[in-house]
C-alpha cells in the first residue's frame, strides 16, 4: 500500500476517534501486508469507518498458512493499486498503550530499509503511528502469555534475530521481569537459528557488523520515555 493510501486509512480511524498503530512489517522498517491494530473496543467503529470509505475495497481474506493464521478472519482491505491492509483487534492487550514514534524521532542519523524508502519518503513514515521496539515486545509478550494464538511466539523471535537484540537492549528496555527473562532466552539462541549455508554471521537475518549497526538506527529501536 502507498503512503497515500495508507495515509487515507488512518485519516479515516482519526476521524472516527480510533487509536491506532501498525504492528505489522512497516513496524519493523520492511514493506508487505499493512497491519492496523485497535483496541478492541474500537474495533467495530474503525471496521465501518474503513468499510464506508470509497478509497477502500473489501476484499476476500486469502488462504492463511501457519504466519498468517493470526490474521484469519480480520477483515481486509485494497486500496486503488491492489495494495492491501488488514485491521487486527489487539484482543484487549491495551496496544492504546503503546508508544509511537514521533517526528522527533526520525533524525539525521536514522537508518530505513529500502523496502519502505521505495514506497515512502521519510516525511511520510513521520506521520505513520509505528510503535517503538520496546513497546511492540511488549504488546506481542502480551499476546504471548494470553496463549490464544501461537504465532506472537514466532514473531518475537522474529524481532529479536531481525532487529538483534542483545542482552543490554533487554536490560534497557525490558523492565518487568518475565518479559525480559523470555526475551533473553530467545536472545541467547540467536545463533542456533542461523543456516550454516546462509554465510550470515550475526542473525538469520543480518549476514554482518555493518548491517548490525544500521539496524540500531531504526527510529525507536531503543526505549523513549
Amino acid at each position: 500500500m502507498n503512503a497515500g493510501s495508507l495515509q487515507t486509512a488512518l485519516n479515516l480511524l482519526r476521524n472516527a476517534g480510533v487509536n491506532c498503530v501498525i504492528v505489522g512489517e512497516l513496524s519493523l522498517n520492511y514493506y508487505n501486508d499493512v497491519e492496523i491494530c485497535v483496541p478492541v473496543s474500537q474495533f467495530e467503529v474503525a471496521e465501518l469507518a474503513l468499510s464506508k470509505s470509497p478509497a477502500l475495497n473489501r476484499v476476500s481474506p486469502s488462504t492463511p498458512n501457519l504466519y498468517t493464521q493470526y490474521k484469519s478472519g480480520f477483515p481486509r482491505f485494497d486500496d486503488v493499486h491492489g495494495h492491501q491492509l488488514v485491521l487486527l483487534s489487539d484482543l484487549g492487550m491495551g496496544i492504546e498503550k503503546a508508544k509511537v514514534l514521533s517526528p522527533e524521532d526520525h533524525g539525521k542519523e536514522a537508518f530505513y530499509s529500502h523496502d519502505i524508502l521505495e514506497t515512502s519518503t521519510v516525511e511520510q513514515i513521520a506521520n505513520i503511528p509505528i510503535p517503538t521496539l520496546p513497546s511492540l515486545v511488549q504488546y506481542l509478550y502480551a499476546l504471548v502469555c494470553s496463549g490464544k494464538d501461537p504465532m506472537p511466539r514466532i514473531r518475537i523471535e522474529q524481532l529479536v534475530d531481525g532487529m538483534n537484540i542483545d542482552e543490554q537492549w533487554c536490560k534497557e528496555n525490558l523492565f518487568d521481569e518475565s518479559q525480559a527473562q523470555y526475551v533473553l532466552n530467545l536472545v541467547n539462541s540467536k545463533k542456533d537459528r542461523i543456516d550454516n549455508f546462509s554465510g550470515n554471521l550475526v542473525t538469520c537475518y543480518i549476514p554482518d557488523r555493518k548491517i548490525a549497526e544500521c539496524v540500531t538506527r531504526i527510529p525507536g529501536y531503543k526505549r523513549r520515555d
